[in-house]
């Protein structure tokens, strides 16, 4: 695993993991405590300081977010091809997404957004 982004599409780069979850952690509260009906008005109305905070703060979570996927995606990768170098280096990621791949009957015991909200949890925890 690395904490590099991901490549980007556009022209404009976006932020590294480490940019994205430092976001993140400083604008949890914010998010939490604003009114989703406020958040949706400062989008698309020019609200001072409000929309601009917005703005980096859902593109942060969205960041993030892209980041946690990729790092699942990464770790399912390496689980089926047997990369154990990269095992033992994210051991806790590697169990939850090991145990996730395992199925009872025929589904699977975590969905992929619960297990973004776990990895999610314990990055915030950890930071």
């Amino acid at each position: 695993m690395s904490f590099k982004s991901p490549p980007s599409s556009d022209s404009q780069s976006a932020p590294s993991f480490h940019a994205s979850l430092s976001i993140v952690v400083r604008n949890i509260l914010w998010r939490y405590l604003t009114p989703s009906l406020l958040i949706r008005i400062a989008t698309r109305v020019p609200i001072p300081y409000v929309s601009r905070h917005v703005r980096k703060t859902e593109a942060g979570f969205a960041e993030l977010r892209l980041h946690i996927l990729e790092m699942i995606s990464s770790a399912r990768s390496s689980i089926v091809a047997g990369d154990s170098a990269t095992i033992k280096n994210d051991a806790l990621l590697r169990n939850l997404v090991d145990a996730n791949m395992k199925e009872d009957g025929e589904y699977r015991s975590l969905t992929d957004e619960e297990l973004l909200a776990d990895i999610f949890v314990g990055l915030i925890h950890f930071f």
